[in-house]
């Protein structure tokens, strides 16, 4: 499972300057689809970061909350399906959108630009949730970051696929219901 230096480095460096709004960002990241199954690794990265935002939403107070055992099995489940449901169901969109031909490209930016919306999303949430501001401070601040990635992902759909701002909305808004509808699930699982 090692990674590439040089193939993260550039990918990394090519997600932070998406995450600028610059579209030079996009030729960082190679289009072969060997390049968006190893960014799949991503996933392997990212994995305590998504059990720390997970941990933070649990209600410390909630004494019939779920065993360790449960928690940690329906959370890993919600990971990998957070992983992957998405990027099979672009094969379609992509086709849908006559954009098969850069779907290999978008998983690649989109699995690396998951490091950067951590980045941005877990000292957010991590604030919002330690108690050391006042409740409306930290939505406030969930509420900045979730615009920023919300925006950010807009700029990875529109200017990795090359299209239209709406169809890239599109794309975004079927991203969260899909997220959405993971976490809800998972969560009625809790």
């Amino acid at each position: 499972m090692s990674i590439d230096l040089r193939e993260a480095a550039n990918a990394i460096y090519g997600a932070w300057r998406l995450a600028l709004f610059d579209p030079v960002g996009v030729v960082f990241f190679e289009r072969t689809p060997e390049a968006a199954l190893r960014s799949f690794r991503v996933a392997v990265l990212l994995a305590p970061v998504w059990l720390v935002l997970a941990l933070l939403a649990l209600d410390p107070a909630d004494e019939a909350g779920p065993s360790l055992g449960r928690f940690l099995v329906v959370t890993g489940l919600a990971y990998v399906l957070a992983w992957t449901v998405f990027p099979l169901a672009m094969h379609g969109i992509s086709r849908l959108i006559r954009r098969a031909d850069r779907y290999f490209v978008f998983v690649t930016a989109h699995n690396w630009s998951q490091i950067v919306q951590s980045v941005v999303f877990l000292p957010a949430s991590a604030l919002a949730e330690s108690g050391l501001v006042p409740d409306p401070v930290g939505g406030g601040v969930l509420l900045g970051s979730g615009l920023f990635v919300l925006a950010y992902e807009w700029f990875v759909a529109r200017t990795v696929l090359e299209v239209p701002g709406a169809t890239a909305a599109l794309v975004v808004a079927f991203s969260l219901t899909m997220a959405m509808t993971i976490q809800a699930v998972a969560g009625g699982m809790l």
